[in-house]
């Protein structure tokens, strides 16, 4: 064991020796605080991205999370070597040469993945061209249009510049190929639709000056299965119940108030979920138009019986004035029967509920006394037949309407 332990300490101590003499001896007149080129024209930094993982979108907080390779080439004469072979340091060895300090501007959180070692490499050509190459995960701001949600697609982009160096000291660039998304790449709830990028914008610092920045925008296209599921197919069958209810008669009073009041109540309760997981906006979105739809049709559905049950009392009291004259007529041409109305309840019930009697004083005879009624134009019956065919049409014209909308517009459209 002894023997071992003694041959490890060996093989450390000459790994550690070669180490130490194959190390970069910088010169001596280098200074990493300084820039290439300094005093002269600006560094070109190139800039690349290669995407690991995307995280979920949140609407909510409107952000999107990502894990990316951020990587950074440049050209520093003054590390340039009479070698064939490039140098490599890993971890912070790196960290003994300058390097751009670059940043994402809206990134709201991140760190850089440091299990089991910091994942920083960098690499240096014997013509002097660094690489570093850092595996992070950050959080950037997604400023959302939500006018289309969820139809739409949303543009998302990171923004890089450098924090302290201006357009006369640093310039960044990028081209498509240094931006790498992987095909097999699965974003919950979206499908990435394009990628693009710009270089040589300028972002203008009034306190500071300009900076050189680059772009990349990813545009994502919501995948609506899930809302398919949970919120349009639901509230088209609540539509349904809520028109079936039109078929139950008016006099059912208890089933059809349960029935309509339930269905209100389920599409306000749906309403209420959707909005705890979406910001608050000024404006209103597809789904809300889709849900305060149904809102509106179900609340009819209940205003309509409520509309039935108003012509079924009419009815009821139009009924007892009538045979309440017909009983007042008898008992004024010597009939025995008495109802024990008053006369002035009499003329209220011919005044609301029965048509002007057409009879010829003092005549009594069996034709005379027979109460001439108009025919009602309303009856819970006829207004029940009516909203059977209404109600559909009305709620399939709005669907002729809402999708073709949503799906086909413009998202520029709204501004």
């Amino acid at each position: 064991m002894s023997l071992l332990f003694m041959f490890r300490i060996i093989t450390l101590t000459i790994s550690g020796y070669l180490t130490k003499c194959s190390c970069y001896e910088l010169p001596e007149s280098y200074n990493k605080r300084l820039r290439p080129n300094v005093g002269g024209p600006p560094v070109e930094i190139r800039v690349g991205l290669y995407v690991e993982s995307l995280g979920a979108i949140e609407e909510s907080t409107m952000d999107f999370r990502l894990t990316l390779y951020f990587r950074k080439h440049w050209n520093d004469p003054r590390l340039a070597f009479n070698k064939t072979h490039e140098r490599i340091f890993v971890s912070n060895d790196g960290d003994i040469f300058w390097s751009p300090d670059l940043y994402f501007l809206y990134e709201k959180g991140g760190h850089a993945h440091d299990i089991t070692v910091p994942n920083i490499v960098t690499t240096i050509q014997p013509d002097g061209t660094v690489f570093r190459s850092t595996r992070v995960t950050l959080t950037s701001a997604c400023f959302m249009s939500l006018h289309r949600f969820p139809f739409d697609s949303q543009r998302c982009s990171l923004n890089v510049l450098s924090y302290s160096y201006t357009t006369k000291d640093m310039m960044l660039t990028i081209k498509d190929e240094d931006v790498e998304i992987p095909k097999e790449l699965i974003i919950p709830s979206f499908v990435l639709q394009s990628k693009w990028n710009t270089s040589g914008s300028v972002l203008n610092l009034v306190t500071a000056g300009n900076y050189s920045m680059v772009t990349i925008s990813f545009t994502f296209h919501r995948q609506m299965q899930s809302f398919l599921l949970t919120v349009y197919i639901p509230s088209m069958l609540l539509v349904t119940v809520a028109w079936l209810s039109f078929c139950i008669d008016a006099e059912a009073a208890p089933a059809r108030v349960s029935l309509g009041i339930t269905t209100v109540l389920t599409i306000t309760t749906m309403t209420a979920g959707m909005q705890e997981s979406l910001p608050v906006v000024t404006y209103a979105k597809a789904i809300d138009i889709w849900l305060a739809a149904c809102l509106f049709f179900v609340f009819t559905a209940l205003i309509e019986f409520a509309l039935a049950n108003y012509l079924l009392i009419v009815r009821k009291k139009r009924k007892e004035a009538i045979e309440a004259l017909e009983q007042s007529h008898k008992s004024s041409c010597g009939a025995n029967t008495k109802l024990g109305l008053s006369d002035e309840q009499l003329i209220r019930y011919q005044a609301q509920y029965a048509a002007p009697l057409k009879t010829t004083p003092d005549v009594c005879d069996e034709e005379t006394q027979k109460t001439k009624v108009v025919i009602e134009p309303w009856t819970a019956d006829r207004v029940d037949c009516m909203a059977r065919y209404i109600y559909p049409v009305a709620f399939t014209l709005f669907n002729f309407i809402y999708w073709p909308f949503y799906i086909y517009i413009d998202e520029t459209s709204f501004y």
